[in-house]
């Protein structure tokens, strides 16, 4: 009879978890978390989605990691990706594009939604902007 271990199992789950990745707007999650913070942690941190959205700056934080901030429900919040600094889009993007990528979420602090270890997968310019 073939035993799976604890360890194997974790593994498993852990794999099923990065594989399927839920997609949502930078937009959505914002709004979630707006609604009722609890029930948006509840059903989103510590998990991979795949998230897209206009992006609102690209800037760094105190220890110089790369933040790729897009908009959220309003002009006040935001939802922050951390980005590595080897990432082949970064030098790539600006303001104002559309980016998709794949990130675990962290958390919610001060109103702004805070993912990690993102992966830009894509973006687009935009069609018309005043710059």
């Amino acid at each position: 009879m073939f035993k799976i271990s604890v360890f194997s199992t974790s593994l498993l789950i852990l794999f099923m978890n990065f594989a399927k990745a839920e997609e949502i707007s930078s937009l959505q999650i914002s709004r979630d978390y707006d609604r009722n913070a609890i029930a948006a942690a509840d059903k989103y941190e510590n998990n991979r989605i795949d998230i897209s959205g206009s992006i609102y700056s690209i800037g760094t934080d105190i220890r110089k990691t790369p933040i790729v901030s897009l908009y959220g429900r309003d002009d006040f919040n935001s939802v922050n990706m951390v980005v590595s600094k080897d990432d082949p889009y970064l030098l790539q993007i600006s303001k104002y594009d559309f980016v998709h990528a794949t990130c675990i979420v962290y958390g919610y602090t001060l109103g702004d939604v805070i993912l990690r270890d993102c992966k830009i997968s894509g973006f687009e310019k935009p069609q018309n902007t005043k710059e």
